[in-house]
């Protein structure tokens, strides 16, 4: 995923990607740690 970032961050500032599209959580940078643990385990935001 690392590879496409800078692609990907050109895309968005263009308007081509929308990345709201797929996002399935919205957490604030306090919680990244209990956000990696959603992701790792794949569970749904309590």
């Amino acid at each position: 995923m690392i590879h496409y970032m800078p692609e990907l961050s050109r895309m968005i500032e263009k308007g081509a990607f929308d990345p709201t599209d797929i996002m399935t959580h919205v957490l604030p940078l306090d919680q990244a740690e209990h956000a990696h643990e959603i992701f790792t385990k794949k569970e749904r935001l309590r």
